[in-house]
């Protein structure tokens, strides 16, 4: 029901722009910052380079109480080569200058200090060889409702990842895993098995990061808007939401790590093996729901907690994404 009122909501748009959240339980503005985030415990079993330590670039978007939020300003919602990329996949061509023409609304001042301590935390995972910009309409839309969400960008999985900042070496990777991201990743071979876990183990990773006030305030300063926090993250109690092949590892994680009390699936397959009492909830659609799946009907009967399906007739598999609004607005 959040997601489908979540949907409506984003249908209210001026051509180009995607206006600010303006529901009437809104209280929040949102700031917008991205990171690189080094994991030194870990190699990237994609990297070029036998000695490079795994890596990912990760966008927050942090709900600002609209007395202490300042000024806002429009930002680009895609940029560089990120816009090209996607501008082939979706509209045919690099040069169709569909995202790196829409914009959005980010809080980019504060005048107070804010505390994030009573703010849930959302992982909102990309489905496979889709940027996590494809989701920031719905990253802002949940913020405004109060939620701290986190968008993740997995090298190699991911259509392309633009690395920058003071902290790291400007770096493109672009795609190189052979996922179908129109289709659910049925077929479970030991790339999916590869690309499954190094997703598992990167929100692992970047959860455990934002429990570090230091490492939390280095991605929040760079947004840009002067925002200091006075707590860290209670990294107990975590929402996963995916899309896709994010909604498969999403209900990976709510299956096996305890920090995990929320997961949502929207379109992609689940691969379970053993018995969990955990929360899922999965969106199918039209021909994509769970009877329809290879894999669903026995992952189901490992479900003991509360468990729900939702299909969304007529719809595609990015319809679960920002897609249809940028078709909207552009």
């Amino acid at each position: 029901l959040f997601l489908l009122v979540t949907f409506l909501i984003l249908g209210q748009t001026s051509a180009g722009f995607i206006p600010k959240p303006d529901a009437a339980n809104i209280y929040f503005d949102v700031s917008i910052s991205s990171s690189v985030l080094v994991d030194n415990g870990r190699m990237d079993p994609y990297g070029s380079d036998p000695n490079d330590h795994r890596k990912v670039m990760v966008s927050m978007y942090f709900p600002i109480p609209k007395d202490a939020c300042s000024y806002t300003s429009p930002v680009i919602y895609f940029t560089g080569d990120t816009a090209k990329v996607s501008n082939k996949q979706f509209f045919d061509h690099e040069d169709q200058g569909v995202f790196e023409t829409t914009m959005m609304t980010a809080c980019t001042a504060t005048s107070r200090l804010v505390t994030n301590a009573d703010h849930p935390l959302i992982i909102l995972e990309p489905n496979v060889a889709t940027s996590r910009l494809m989701y920031s309409a719905l990253a802002q839309e949940w913020a405004a409702g109060g939620y701290a969400v986190v968008t993740i960008d997995h090298p190699s999985d991911a259509s392309i990842v633009e690395f920058s900042g003071p902290n790291t070496r400007n770096e493109t990777v672009k795609n190189s895993i052979q996922i179908d991201a129109f289709a659910p990743a049925r077929d479970w071979n030991s790339t999916v098995q590869q690309a499954h876990d190094t997703r598992v183990a990167d929100i692992s990773f970047v959860i455990n990061s934002l429990a570090e006030p230091n490492t939390l305030q280095q991605l929040l300063d760079a947004g840009g808007s002067g925002l200091k926090l006075k707590s860290s993250f209670d990294i107990n109690n975590v929402a996963v939401i995916g899309h896709g092949f994010g909604g498969t590892v999403a209900t990976t994680l709510g299956a096996t790590d305890p920090r995990v009390k929320l997961s949502i699936n929207m379109g992609g397959t689940a691969k379970l093996d053993k018995d969990t009492t955990s929360n899922v909830i999965f969106f199918g659609r039209q021909g994509a729901s769970r009877n329809d799946d290879t894999n669903w009907p026995t992952s189901w009967k490992h479900l003991h907690g509360l468990a729900t399906e939702y299909d969304l007739q007529g719809a595609g598999m990015f319809d679960f994404s920002d897609l249809p609004l940028i078709c909207k607005v552009s």
